[in-house]
């Protein structure tokens, strides 16, 4: 007859579970107490804080960077130069160009663990120098466009373009931009008085002087067509000068005729009292005139 075989006993005493539970917790990695696992989470935090703090310095850095560029077309000091600076890493030197005005910046930036956010301040200042003229260009004496006297220049009663009988010589030429000289071997007495004068380049027109003073305008046709203001002048036909001057032309006989048909044709105008234009026609056609001043107009050979 075979034996029954009795299980072991696995019962425990109070003891044996106490030894067990203690060789359980000795087996066991100790994780840290509460504060090491908040200082650790805080940690963390202030881990993503420096990173918001790189990434705000990095983008005010550039926002410098960009600004500086944008003041790259005035004109600074090729010895100073453009500042960055980053409190909490280092001072970046940057030249500027040598189109580029004097500008500074400056970045500021905390490092976060204190809880707080990067704070970034900027500053800039820009010396932008006047425009300067250039010295070699002298426009004092140059006259307004278009008031030089030219072959074409219209003749008015009392003057041709800029220049007015009355005027001096010197007037007329600040009026033109153009040397308006007398000729002294034209003086009749060799000393003053009457004698003409000429701007060089334009044989065909003389200005009668008195002194140095502008008493008429004479036209001679020689290379120099120049009409009057009403679009007659040499070679004009009698007919064409009433035309253009409709009752204010008289006629004269000629002091030294050449044909039958030689006469002057004087033109006096109500609205310029003490002025006149005198046509000299021979064979026809206008040969020369002259106006400005009546007294002086009225001398048929000039200052003789």
């Amino acid at each position: 007859m075979t034996t029954p075989i009795e299980p072991p006993d696995t019962r425990h005493d109070d003891g044996d579970v106490r030894r067990m539970l203690d060789e359980r917790a000795r087996s066991v990695t100790p994780q840290g107490t509460f504060a090491d696992i908040e200082a650790r989470l805080g940690e963390a935090d202030a881990g993503r804080r420096r990173g918001r703090v790189v990434l705000a310095a990095a983008a005010a850095v550039v926002l410098v960077v960009l600004a500086a560029g944008l003041f790259a077309l005035g004109e600074g000091d090729p010895d100073e130069t453009q500042r960055i600076d980053v409190a909490d890493s280092s001072t970046t030197e940057i030249p500027p160009t040598s189109e580029s005005p004097q500008t500074t910046g400056q970045v500021t930036t905390t490092d976060g663990t204190d809880g707080s956010d990067a704070t970034v301040t900027t500053s800039s200042a820009v010396d932008s120098s006047d425009s300067v003229e250039d010295p070699d260009v002298d426009t004092a004496d140059e006259p307004p466009p278009g008031r030089a006297v030219s072959e074409l220049t219209p003749v008015r009663i009392d003057g041709i373009g800029a220049i007015s009988v009355s005027m001096t010589v010197t007037e007329a030429s600040a009026a033109t931009g153009q040397d308006v000289a007398i000729d002294p071997n034209s003086y009749l007495n060799g000393t003053g008085g009457c004698g003409f004068a000429q701007i060089d380049g334009l044989p065909g027109i003389w200005f009668m002087v008195d002194g140095d003073r502008i008493t008429r305008v004479d036209i001679t046709g020689a290379g120099t067509p120049n009409p009057t203001d009403a679009g007659v002048g040499v070679g004009s036909t009698p007919a064409e000068v009433r035309a253009a001057y409709p009752g204010m032309v008289t006629e004269e006989p000629h002091l030294y005729p050449m044909d039958d048909e030689s006469r002057n044709l004087v033109v006096t105008d109500p609205a310029h009292p003490g002025h006149q234009i005198i046509f000299s026609v021979h064979q026809g056609a206008v040969v020369d005139y002259r106006a400005g001043l009546s007294d002086w107009v009225a001398m048929p050979e000039g200052c003789a």
